[in-house]
């Protein structure tokens, strides 16, 4: 047991204990709470998505195979060293034991295979600019998801305010028609009516808590996180100016990289196909070879070689022709995936564009609709207070406005969705985010 000298000691012991322990606490809490910003959540993900770190990783194994290729077109350089001892029987001396030992260098050079190799690299090439344009589509695609799941939180925030706040304007109407019901100015089915809506507010509430819980979950699998993490978002609902002006969808779609990395695709297979067309050609080789040999290791002298090896296909049982018979017929149909993929991607931003446009007109319907909501709630309950204004009719004002309310969050939130998906469809990125 520790012993204190005095009460001082004692009092500031107790007090660096609580401090570790306090400190220790806030180092547990702020590893489980992320704080974050639309601009956090971007850098973030572009980090610690899966899907991201995986198209990455596709990237860097493209990149070793065109280098793999490359290798090919160097010089290929061995050494060697061997040793044996061997006996051979001769019916004069009845056997004869003998050594061979060897070390060298030998190399080894394509020098012509009728630009075969020229058109394997290039394929590479465009294999390796496919793979970073994959990059990109898949960025495209996480931040519009990342997007969608940013929008989806703060819309289940908003709605669990709203439900809260409805809630509490329920609790309202109900105790002002039961004071009415006590003193016989309502009748117990307007009562029972405003303590079912009341239970629907509330069972409101609940939905909103799960609706949230669901929208961190999804957050933080975006953003790498382990779905126990707790986010807590800062930022509110809001769109970008509008553009009245239809744009280009041709000309923007020519830019998108989804169009770019099927061009990238016909290309590669473009090159494939002339690299399988020159299979037919002789290969020239050089090689060279330079090394020691002996009978001991101390006795050996030099050798060396120059040379060449020519080589050219007979027959392969056909396996040229069919080689090139499929590479023809990939790009045939790389050509027609490049077409197609422009179709699919001005038909794309069309739609996108026109349910932004819808959806951000619903806005401003919404908005007024609101609007007028309220104002009609605030008669509505002074009417009814003073006796001019029925039940009935109250209560379809009462929950038009709790109708309006959700109503204007959703269509926000839709056209923030919209938009996000308008970005996609133009070929917006992670990356192109973080520039903005």
């Amino acid at each position: 047991m520790i012993k204190y000298k005095n009460r001082e000691q004692r009092s500031l012991s107790i007090f660096f204990a609580a401090a570790i322990f306090f400190g220790m606490a806030v180092a547990g809490y702020t590893e489980d709470v992320k704080s974050l910003t639309w601009e956090q959540c971007v850098r973030t993900a572009e980090i610690n998505n899966p899907d991201i770190v995986s198209a990455r990783e596709g990237i860097l194994q493209v990149a070793a195979a065109k280098n793999i290729v490359r290798a090919d077109l160097l010089p290929q350089i061995s050494a060697s060293a061997s040793g044996a001892r061997s006996y051979s029987e001769t019916s004069i001396s009845g056997g004869e034991t003998s050594n061979s030992f060897y070390y060298g260098l030998s190399a080894k050079q394509l020098i012509f295979d009728g630009f075969k190799s020229v058109y394997e690299l290039k394929s590479a090439g465009a294999e390796l600019e496919s793979a970073k344009l994959n990059y990109m589509v898949k960025s495209a695609e996480v931040r519009y998801n990342l997007r969608k799941a940013y929008i989806d939180y703060i819309k289940a925030k908003e709605m669990l305010k709203i439900a809260g706040e409805i809630q509490t304007r329920r609790k309202h109407i109900y105790d002002l028609v039961r004071l009415r019901y006590n003193a016989g100015k309502e009748h117990v089915g307007s009562l029972h009516s405003t303590e079912a809506d009341l239970l629907e507010s509330k069972a409101d509430v609940t939905a909103a808590e799960r609706g949230l819980s669901l929208a961190n979950t999804t957050l933080c699998h975006l953003l790498g996180y382990d779905a126990s993490v707790e986010i807590k978002i800062s930022g509110d609902l809001e769109l970008s100016p509008r553009v009245d002006a239809e744009p280009d969808f041709t000309l923007i779609a020519s830019g998108t990289p989804a169009v770019l990395k099927a061009a990238s695709a016909k290309n590669s297979a473009y090159y494939s196909m002339k690299a399988s067309e020159l299979d037919y050609s002789p290969k020239l080789y050089g090689n060279a070879s330079i090394g020691r040999r002996g009978e001991t290791m101390s006795d050996m002298s030099d050798q060396w070689s120059l040379g060449f090896e020519v080589t050219a296909p007979l027959f392969e049982g056909g396996r040229t022709y069919y080689s090139v018979s499929k590479a023809e017929s990939a790009h045939r149909q790389a050509k027609a995936d490049e077409k197609s993929t422009i179709n699919s991607a001005v038909s794309s931003l069309r739609e996108s564009w026109n349910t932004l446009e819808n959806s951000s007109d619903t806005v401003e319907v919404q908005k007024l609709s609101l609007k007028a909501a309220t104002e009609r709630s605030g008669i509505g309950e002074m009417q009814y207070s003073i006796g001019t204004l029925s039940f009935d009719n109250w209560t379809i004002i009462e929950n038009n406005l709790a109708a309006a309310r959700k109503s204007y969050i959703n269509a926000f939130a839709s056209a923030m969705t919209a938009e996000a998906a308008w970005i996609q469809s133009t070929g917006g990125t992670l990356e192109n985010e973080k520039k903005n």
